[in-house]
């Protein structure tokens, strides 16, 4: 993954690459609507509306220790693109590469801004949109690939920020990927690739209500994302956050936070830090939800310090963490809940007073030794619940989850699938689930497109489920792949227990049993046969082989 991004990224930092089809051009400043005359600086376009927007592209333009495109004062569209600007300078943060102050209403996509003091910078601004763009190779102190100051309701997607910040890397040098600050706030980063940048991947200071997605972060010198002094209701999910000092790190009273099924590995100190955690709260952060994240081969998988309170750390996954799996220092009133510890040094240290269970489940420990011979609050009744009849012990202070899980979330047992037809199955269900509150058959296309679901079950956890199902589709559509699925009261998918797809090994079998019966079928049936077939037909080019 790493190796094809870097494939795809050197190129377009390539001066050959980058100059073939651009013609030079000045320094652009625009000072107000009227600034956008034609042919020059707008060399494409219409007459600024959304539907008819003003271009500027396809220029080269050396920044020659300034701003390459200043525009200020504007609330007509335009789009900036296939630009390159360069060698804005080292020592004012307004020398961008491309630089929006006051503005609503603009574009910029696929640009290329290097050697600026920042490659991208919004102050001010609103309702724009930065896409598709790579901002490098920004070596000052400080320097930064995007920037947005005081700019709100902004999208940034699929940008590419790397190389920023002197190098080598060295954290004390506050290069930054992306950067949000100033209460910049309700803006969506998803997509973004940054790596390499001397100090954090992408932060959040004093800024809220951001989502942060589906971002590629790995090799930067201090973070992997930053959430910083005040930082408060922010959605961070589905990122990678990989081989940096600390995953994503909260610092200083960033509160009210969701941070979900991102995956953070190889995060170490480097001797001069104390970081080292995939998932870090540092410094009195509180009311934070923290679940369905994968942190693994870390210092620390997950760590709450410093007055960390009144967190939720949920269905995490913390393993092979060469300390701790999920360390809490000085930090109460934590619920930590249906986690999955395995094979860290050691899988917990807890020198606080927090909540290691719900009352009635609490983690998988893979170094717990108890048995399971009993059930009840006070596992004293005869018959196994799924739950260690004795607690485990938390390193480091009085704690225990007083009702440790026997098998990994989210459910321990087995499942059969068994065919009826191509829109017909029975599920043989004998496990346990520990959390949630619904088990859904969900239905996707062989693509991974989702279809519908069906509702299995509703229960309260811990709850022993032996039954059989029959699962069909709503509208009796074909069964292309079906997850079995445990959510949550608020319909989040907690972890999926088993998977099934109707692949062409399943057809040809099918086809065979329909060969053998059409003799002593009565027409009824035949048709039943003839419709099953065709849909056979219609869906084999895209069934997997097995």
């Amino acid at each position: 993954m790493i190796t094809s991004v870097l494939v795809l990224v050197i190129p377009l930092l390539s001066p050959g690459s980058v100059h073939a089809g651009l013609t030079p051009h000045a320094r652009i400043y625009i000072n107000s609507n009227s600034g956008f005359t034609k042919p020059d600086p707008v060399n494409g376009g219409g007459s600024g509306t959304q539907n008819n927007p003003y271009i500027i592209e396809n220029w080269v333009i050396d920044a020659s220790s300034a701003k390459g495109i200043s525009i200020q004062n504007t609330t007509s569209y335009f789009i900036i693109r296939k630009v390159l600007i360069e060698n804005g300078g080292s020592d004012d943060e307004s020398y961008a590469g491309i630089y929006l102050d006051n503005v609503i209403n603009g574009t910029i996509e696929n640009n290329t801004c290097k050697n600026n003091f920042r490659g991208i910078k919004l102050n001010s601004s609103s309702y724009c949109t930065i896409s598709g763009n790579t901002c490098g190779n920004c070596l000052a102190y400080e320097a930064m690939g995007i920037s947005l100051v005081s700019s709100s309701y902004d999208n940034l997607i699929a940008n590419t920020c790397n190389y920023n910040g002197p190098m080598p890397i060295t954290y004390y040098q506050e290069g930054r990927g992306i950067q949000l600050e100033a209460s910049s706030n309700y803006n969506i980063l998803d997509g973004n690739i940054c790596s390499n940048n001397n100090h954090n991947g992408i932060v959040l200071y004093t800024s809220s209500n951001n989502t942060v997605s589906n971002s590629t972060i790995y090799n930067n010198g201090y973070s992997g994302i930053d959430l910083y002094l005040g930082s408060n209701s922010n959605t961070i999910f589905g990122n990678n956050c990989d081989n940096t000092i600390r995953g994503i790190n909260f610092e200083d009273t960033d509160n009210y936070n969701i941070v979900y099924n991102n995956t953070c590995t190889n995060n170490h100190p480097d001797g001069s830090d104390d970081g080292g955690h995939g998932i870090g709260l540092w410094n009195f952060c509180s009311n934070n939800t923290i679940f369905n994240n994968t942190c693994s081969g870390n210092y620390y998988g997950i760590s709450l310090t410093s007055a960390s309170s009144n967190n939720t750390l949920d269905n995490n996954n913390c393993s092979n963490n060469s300390d701790i799996g999920i360390y809490l220092s000085s930090s109460s009133n934590n619920t930590i809940t249906l986690n999955y510890l395995l094979n860290n040094n050691h899988n917990a240290h807890d020198d606080g007073i927090n909540y290691w269970d719900n009352g009635s489940a609490g983690n998988y420990w893979s170094d717990y030794t108890g048995v399971d011979n009993y059930h009840g609050e006070n596992q004293n009744i005869p018959g196994p619940d799924g739950i260690g009849d004795t607690p485990y012990n938390i390193l480091g202070g009085s704690n225990q989850d007083r009702y440790p899980l026997m098998s990994t979330w989210p459910a321990g047992g087995t499942t059969t699938w068994n065919v009826v037809n191509i829109f017909h199955l029975t599920l043989s269900e004998n496990f346990w689930i520990y959390g949630g509150s619904q088990l859904l058959a969900k239905f996707y296309t062989y693509g991974g497109s989702y279809q519908d679901n069906t509702v299995l079950k509703n229960y309260a956890p811990p709850v022993h489920i032996v039954d059989n199902e029959n699962i069909s589709r709503p509208g009796n559509g074909a069964i292309q792949r079906v997850e079995l699925v445990v959510v949550d009261s608020g319909g989040t998918a907690l972890g999926t227990i088993a998977t099934f797809e109707t692949s062409k090994t399943i057809m040809v079998a099918r086809i065979g049993q329909i060969s053998a019966k059409w003799p002593f079928a009565n027409d009824a049936t035949k048709t039943l046969y003839v419709t099953e077939l065709g849909t056979i037909s219609a869906l084999w080019p895209f069934a997997p082989t097995i």
